[in-house]
């Protein structure tokens, strides 16, 4: 750890790690030094027994004090990755008392990024890096390359905090009214202005804002950006904060070196709400170099404080407001803090799941492309629900106004994707526009929902994904497009407000065709060995048939039944699969059943369901049979005595039934099957249970079709 310690007084340590953390979907896999998986960073590790805001802390050794007008400049690298990023911060600590410099919240993406604190102390002081535990363990934050150096940071002009008291470079105007002003916490006048920055979100960071109090309704103040070279275009973002009853009016303008002041290219006026709101305007200037101006106006009062936070200026054109492809960023999207239970976050290829979410973006179709997903994986439970929202847009156009979107819905255990507006902080006063449940197909489709019916006159969009019963569950989302026309919703059945209306179709009585004659030609691919005499060919091809039953993998294409049987599949989660719903683990035989089990080798739930390795049934005769081994289920030893392990054996003895309740039952000993520790975890083992029919997921059960038919039987699903 070179000359940091450990922080004796918190909940636990930071950890030193080479590769990937212990946890999938967060933190990183390779450090930053070498950009490999042989390099080693420090991070904190969010598994248990770690619970929600544990703070681990490392302090620096004690590093003299800087000069009046100088300060040394901390440099660093830290990776904030998953759907539940609590909180990385920098405290500067002088004797007992502790100063946060920088702080980050939430989930940043799965890279490495840079940042730069100047730190100024006339006394000896030390650094501080404190990481906090978010809602589970997909909460790692890794810090890399910390390094600390004479003299303040040059920050670039494009990026400015406004933490630093040299403020990046900017300037105050000489040829208006009045001055912007740094401030940090409440403004001085009550009911207007911010209580907390952006860049931190507490009452120690900085911002700049107009006092209203200072000056008379029109007097202007204008801040002065450095100087920035000719470009042919440039986007600049930052967020305002305009709350009070007498707010006046914010504009940006651009100003070049010839001190001429361009049009107005962005504005707004009024109380705006007490939040901080994101922006984003184009610049072009391709002949002189240029500075941006922010211009605050007083309004009728002294309750009209403007506030500027977080200004970044990016090479390219700005996406329209709402627009974004995510090849760049989330654009003027993020995901909320407050309303919801973990985070959309960005993704590229697959997901970390099997069986679930895409392969490749939408915008690129590749794997290098990127989207935004839920991971509907562990720790997440049913009905969680992630939100992503978009900047505050303004009063719909009277020719209408259309949201179009691309979304990926694919995997037995999707939950709900919604889209709602909002017209205020909140879920109060919210409304459902757009609703699907359920696996859609492997593949990208368009979804669209007009916005000329919102009655507001500002409002904002937020993409909802609710988690599913399992993890295959990821639901994604790519290029937002919104349009000034009207339009349907689309596909219809995501009309949350009616069902959608089935129209009766006229059809012909299908007779099934006569079983086919016995030849080495014929083959209706029913049977196990369905292939009857054809065989593949694997000299003069590159990929053969399969065998298969209902829908084929890829949406739009192929059968969703066979001919011979006009027959599907009853579920989605594949032949005989045995599925607990609240955690979508399946039956299993004890290490995977690759070879003929011995005779008492356990049953137990595990992730993955739907071959026929794994394929029990209840038969009409009583029994629970393994369909691939001709194998029964028992109770080991044979006493029935509650807790037994209940496990496999050659031959088929003990009898069951279903409860009306749901319950698999002994015949003659009234006993019940559950997971031993009554949620079917990963290996957990089947036993018998002295009491049945309990109002909980743990005993309950349910029959689905097999998908073979010479056994006339019934399958067992747990749900």
């Amino acid at each position: 750890m070179c000359t940091w310690t450990q922080d004796t007084t918190d909940q636990f340590d930071w950890t030193r790690q080479l590769g990937s953390t212990s946890s999938s979907t967060t933190g990183p896999s390779v450090d930053h030094t070498l950009g490999t998986s042989n390099g080693r960073y420090i991070y904190i590790e969010a598994s248990f027994p770690r619970k929600p805001n544990d703070t681990a802390r490392l302090i620096s050794a004690s590093i003299p004090g800087t000069t009046a007008s100088g300060g040394k400049c901390l440099s660093f690298w830290y990776h904030m990755y998953g759907a539940d990023i609590n909180t990385l911060g920098v405290y500067v600590r002088t004797g007992a008392h502790d100063t946060l410099l920088w702080s980050k919240q939430g989930t940043r993406g799965d890279n490495w990024l840079h940042a730069l604190v100047t730190v100024t102390s006339r006394t000896h002081f030390q650094i501080v890096m404190s990481g906090s535990v978010g809602r589970s363990y997909q909460g790692d934050i890794a810090l890399d390359d910390i390094s600390m150096t004479s003299g303040p940071c040059k920050v670039a002009a494009t990026t400015c905090t406004f933490e630093e008291s040299h403020i990046c470079g900017y300037t105050q105007d000489t040829t208006d009214r009045f001055n912007w002003d740094r401030g940090s916490g409440a403004t001085i006048t009550p009911n207007t202005g911010p209580s907390a920055d952006h860049t931190l979100g507490s009452s120690a960071g900085f911002y700049m804002y107009i006092e209203s109090s200072q000056g008379r309704s029109g007097y202007k103040a204008r801040l002065l950006s450095p100087q920035m070279p000719k470009t042919p275009a440039k986007c600049v973002q930052f967020w305002y904060h305009m709350y009070g009853s007498t707010v006046g009016t914010l504009a940006v303008y651009k100003k070049t070196t010839s001190g001429a002041v361009g049009p107005r290219i962005w504005s707004r006026s009024g109380n705006n709400g007490d939040e901080w709101l994101v922006a984003q305007v184009n610049v072009w200037s391709p002949v002189r170099a240029f500075r941006i101006s922010f211009e605050g106006t007083i309004g009728r009062g002294n309750k009209g404080d403007i506030a500027i936070d977080d200004v970044e200026i990016f090479n390219g054109k700005c996406a329209a407001p709402g627009n974004c492809d995510f090849e760049r960023g989330t654009c003027t999207w993020r995901n909320t803090r407050k309303e919801d239970d973990f985070d959309w976050l960005q993704g590229k290829g697959n997901t970390y799941s099997s069986t679930t979410g895409p392969s490749t973006d939408h915008t690129t179709d590749s794997v290098n492309g990127t989207y935004m997903f839920i991971e509907a994986s562990s720790p997440r439970r049913p009905n969680e629900k992630a939100r992503f929202i978009s900047e505050s847009f303004r009063a719909v156009p009277a020719k209408g106004r259309c949201l179009q979107f691309w979304y990926h819905m694919f995997g037995a255990d999707i939950g709900t994707f919604n889209i709602l507006h909002k017209t205020a902080p909140g879920n109060k006063s919210e409304k459902i526009l757009w609703s699907l449940s359920g696996q859609q197909g492997s593949t990208w489709l368009n979804g669209k929902v007009s916005l000329s019916k919102v009655p507001s006159t500002r409002f904002w969009i937020v993409f909802e994904g609710i988690r599913g019963n399992g993890y295959r569950g990821d639901i994604a989302i790519d290029d937002i497009l919104i349009t000034n026309a009207d339009c349907a919703i689309f596909p219809s059945k995501a009309n949350p407000n009616k069902p959608t209306a089935t129209t009766p179709v006229a059809t012909t009585k299908f007779t099934l065709p006569p079983p086919l004659p016995t030849s080495i030609y014929n083959c209706d691919f029913e049977r196990l060995r369905g292939f009857c005499n054809y065989t593949q060919e694997h000299i003069t091809d590159v990929f053969n048939w399969t065998r298969h039953q209902g829908g084929t993998n890829s949406g739009g294409t192929g059968p969703t039944i066979d001919h011979t049987k006009q027959q599907g599949v009853v579920g989605p989660n594949g032949p005989g699969s045995l599925q607990q719903m609240l955690t979508a683990r399946c039956l299993h035989v004890y290490l995977g059943a690759w070879s003929k089990p011995k005779p008492g080798t356990k049953v137990v739930t595990y992730d993955g369901c739907g071959e026929y390795r794994l394929e029990f049934q209840l038969t009409s005769d009583g029994y629970i049979k393994y369909s691939k081994y001709k194998m029964c289920l028992r109770w080991r030893g044979g006493a029935g005595a509650n807790k037994d392990d209940v496990v496999l054996d050659d031959s088929c003895s003990e009898k069951w039934q279903f409860t009306a309740k749901g319950s698999i039952k002994h015949i003659s000993k009234n006993m019940c099957i559950m997971p031993f520790k009554g949620t079917a975890t990963n290996n957990n083992k089947l036993v018998l249970s002295s009491t049945c029919d309990q109002n909980n997921q743990q005993f309950r059960w349910q029959p689905s079709k097999s998908h073979h038919d010479h056994y006339n039987v019934y399958v067992v699903q747990y749900s």
